[in-house]
């Protein structure tokens, strides 16, 4: 077994274990959201099928480019004091990004759907409150993630090959 074979497999089941969870949860919400009555939607009803089709095509691409993150960070510590003490800084800065994105939201089909934590935010809070997103956001989004995804697991493969880097801690 290679050291990729490794690293895919670890991803794989850490992902999958994230992706069920939020899949569930948001079809929770739209079942949730169709036993209200409509005095307490303002007369809206049930959740979209389509938001939540959305909101999980955005979620799923943040969660792998989050799990990519979590990898990398507990590839380079040793124990889980060194590791909880890698991602408070990560999660206070997932915490910020998400945080700009409901106050200051992208205007129009702007390029900062892209910015991975901002873009999917920024997504889900639009679509939850009812608002148009831009036709473009969700791609964007999807794209940011993906890209981001991409350089994660190339710095944590080249982390994970090189024996020296990983076992010099």
């Amino acid at each position: 077994t290679s050291d990729t074979e490794i690293f895919v497999g670890k991803l794989a089941s850490v992902f999958t274990v994230t992706a069920i969870p939020i899949v569930l949860t948001l079809l929770g919400f739209w079942g949730a959201s169709s036993l209200l009555p409509e005095s307490m939607t303002d007369g809206a009803g049930a959740l979209p099928l389509s938001v939540i089709a959305q909101a999980i095509l955005v979620s799923l691409p943040l969660a792998l480019f989050a799990n990519v993150i979590l990898m990398v960070i507990s590839i380079r510590t040793k124990t889980f004091k060194d590791a909880q003490s890698a991602l408070t800084p990560v999660m206070f800065g997932v915490m910020f990004t998400a945080i700009a994105a409901a106050f200051v939201p992208p205007t129009g089909a702007s390029l900062a759907y892209l910015i991975p934590v901002y873009g999917t935010s920024a997504v889900v809070g639009t679509l939850t409150l009812g608002g148009i997103i831009p036709a473009n956001a969700v791609l964007f989004s999807v794209i940011g993630n993906v890209l981001a995804t991409v350089v994660g697991v190339i710095l944590a493969m080249q982390i994970f090959n090189r024996e020296r880097l990983l076992y010099s801690m």
